[in-house]
């Protein structure tokens, strides 16, 4: 493994740290994943 490997795998792990802090502060916040909230959700995703 070089050290282009280590930054580029460093770099998506860092982007997919990023995604998953959003989508738990969305979550944290009542909205959806859907991005549209979760107040008029058809599939209520704001239950449970």
């Amino acid at each position: 493994m070089n050290a282009l490997d280590i930054i580029l795998i460093a770099a998506v792990a860092g982007l997919a740290a990023l995604a998953v802090m959003k989508l738990v502060r969305n979550k944290k916040q009542g909205r959806g994943t859907c991005g549209c909230g979760c107040a008029n959700c058809p599939t209520k995703c704001n239950k449970g």
